[in-house]
């Protein structure tokens, strides 16, 4: 449920669906100026916010993909859920 919420803000601010999906592509030319940012518990989508920040061109594009019949590489637990909320939190709160 946290990952809904999360969506929903950066659906809401930025236009961005989806921001912790895996499926991304990034130019690794703009990945290199900010690789030693990079933050370690933040699924890369504090990556998202550096390529919003510094008006790099961001796109949606549709993948039809089938549902997952397993559960989540993450997990579906609270951790989870607590770790997505204190993301939130330090993105849009702090």
């Amino acid at each position: 449920w946290s990952e809904y919420i999360l969506s929903f803000l950066f659906y809401t601010i930025y236009r961005i669906k989806d921001p912790l999906s895996g499926l991304k592509a990034y130019s690794i030319d703009k990945l290199k100026i900010y690789k030693n940012k990079i933050k370690k518990n933040c699924f890369f989508v504090d990556v998202i916010l550096f390529f919003i920040k510094k008006k790099f061109t961001i796109t949606n594009i549709s993948i039809n993909t089938k549902k997952r019949k397993n559960e989540s590489s993450l997990g579906n637990d609270i951790f989870i859920n607590v770790k997505i909320l204190k993301l939130t939190k330090l993105l849009f709160f702090n």
